[in-house]
This record gives C-alpha cells, sequence and structure tokens, in this order.
C-alpha cells in the first residue's frame, strides 16, 4: 500500500479523529472509504460525459467494486 501526505485544518482533523475513536476505526480508513465512494460517485455521473480537461481518466477495476 502507498503512503500519501495530505493537509488538513485542524477542526477537520479533529472532527476526523473523533469520528474514528468512536468506531473504533483508522483515520486512514475512513478517509480510504471517502476517497472510494467519491470516486464512484464522481464515475456514475461523469459516465456519459465525453472527456474535456488535461487529465486521463483511470478506470478502478473489480478490487474497487468489491470494497
Amino acid at each position: 500500500m502507498r503512503v500519501v501526505t495530505l493537509k488538513l485544518p485542524d477542526d477537520i482533523y479533529l472532527l476526523l479523529k473523533e469520528y474514528a475513536n468512536r468506531r473504533n476505526i483508522t483515520v486512514s480508513d475512513i478517509i480510504r472509504r471517502a476517497l472510494i465512494k467519491y470516486i464512484k460517485e464522481e464515475d456514475l455521473e461523469d459516465k456519459d460525459r465525453p472527456y474535456v480537461g488535461k487529465y486521463i481518466k483511470v478506470t478502478l477495476g473489480e478490487k474497487l467494486a468489491a470494497e
């Protein structure tokens, strides 16, 4: 698994940490789940839209669908 670093405002980090503590899961796990959900929702919205922009859309395979 790769390590990714990001910056969050203190108030958002504290909310995230509190959420993780209440559910007895890691902050990393919450962020992974949120990113997967976001990508899936964006993929559904953009499915029929033609490619516009300088970035290539990456399609995530069966592993993402299983999670």
